[in-house]
């Protein structure tokens, strides 16, 4: 069937729908490979399953170990303090931008609005 008509009777069925889009994967498979991948797939979940039982296995034995315990615990606990200090390095006291009612987009950041008008000002001479 040609598109266009196919587009016209599935618009119809869906009531003729204001926003009425389609999208066209050109990269999907057909039915047949799609069969062949099925059963690829049930081969790699039975193989992953396999891999999967092992890892638990072996981490089950790694945190037994208070040596590896340890370590686990000190780099949790630097982790979280970078996270915060990244968070203060990037922080700036205000943010200006456009807002619609879905995203606000930052068009400068600073600690001053004097800072805010210079970097603003400056990309204006850079357009």
């Amino acid at each position: 069937m040609e598109r266009n008509a196919a587009l016209k009777i599935v618009q119809k069925l869906l009531g003729n729908p204001k926003g009425f889009g389609y999208r066209v994967d050109s990269r999907a498979l057909d039915a047949e490979h799609r069969a062949a991948a099925q059963v690829e797939l049930k081969t790699l979940e039975a193989i992953q399953k396999d891999a999967v039982d092992r890892m638990e296995e072996r981490k089950r034995h790694l945190l037994q170990d208070p040596t590896y315990v340890e370590l686990v615990g000190k780099a949790k606990a630097i982790r979280k303090r970078a996270n915060e200090v990244r968070g203060e390095v990037y922080a700036r006291k205000i943010a200006v931008g456009i807002s619609n009612s879905l995203w606000f987009s930052v068009k400068a950041d600073g600690d001053s609005w004097e800072e805010i008008i210079k970097k603003l000002s400056a990309d204006k001479v850079k357009a």
